[in-house]
C-alpha cells in the first residue's frame, strides 16, 4: 500500500540558508506561500514573529507579519538566495534612516507611506485624463461603442 499525495509538494527550506536568516535577524521565519485565489505556482514569503506563542522555536502558531514575497518584478517565483538577505538588509537601511523602532520612526514611516501612495494616486488619476482625453479626440468614445455594438450584433452589411 502506498501514501497518495493530494495538492502541491511544500518544498523545505535549504539548511544553510535557514542559518544565515537567523544570523541576520532571529525572528524572521521563512513560509512557503500558494494563494489559494491564483492559479500561479507558489513560492517563498519571508515573514517576522511579533507574539511568540510556538514554545522555544518560530511556528504556525506565532503571529506574524508579511516582510518579503520572493518574486521578481513580473511575479515570477524566486529561489531563496544571497539576494533575499540582500533586500533584508536594504530594508533595514531604510528603516533605520526613518528612525528605527522609535515613535519617530514609525511617524516617519508613516507620512513615507502616505507620500508614495500620494504619488501613485496623481499618477492614476493623470493616466485617467490621458485615456479620457485620447477617446474624446476625433470622437473615439463614439467610434469605439460603434465598433463594439457591431460585435455584438454582428451587424455587418450584406449579410
Amino acid at each position: 500500500m502506498s501514501v497518495v499525495l493530494v495538492g502541491e509538494q511544500i518544498p523545505s527550506v535549504p539548511v544553510d540558508f535557514q542559518r544565515r536568516l537567523a544570523a541576520f535577524d532571529k525572528d524572521l521565519y521563512v513560509v512557503w506561500h500558494k494563494s489559494p485565489y491564483s492559479k500561479q505556482p507558489g513560492r517563498w514569503k519571508i515573514e517576522r514573529c511579533i507574539r511568540h506563542f510556538g514554545g522555544k522555536e518560530h511556528s504556525h502558531v506565532c503571529e506574524r507579519v508579511y516582510i518579503l514575497m520572493c518574486e521578481d518584478a513580473d511575479g515570477t517565483p524566486k529561489p531563496l538566495g544571497e539576494w533575499v538577505l540582500d533586500e533584508l538588509r536594504a530594508g533595514r537601511q531604510r528603516w533605520e534612516a526613518l528612525g528605527g523602532d522609535t515613535e519617530r520612526g514609525v511617524r516617519n514611516a508613516l507620512a513615507e507611506s502616505n507620500r508614495v501612495e500620494q504619488e501613485l494616486q496623481a499618477k492614476r488619476e493623470a493616466a485617467s485624463e490621458d485615456m479620457i482625453k485620447y477617446n474624446q479626440k476625433d470622437k473615439r468614445f463614439q467610434f469605439n461603442k460603434l465598433i463594439d455594438l457591431i460585435a455584438r450584433h454582428d451587424m455587418r452589411p450584406n449579410k
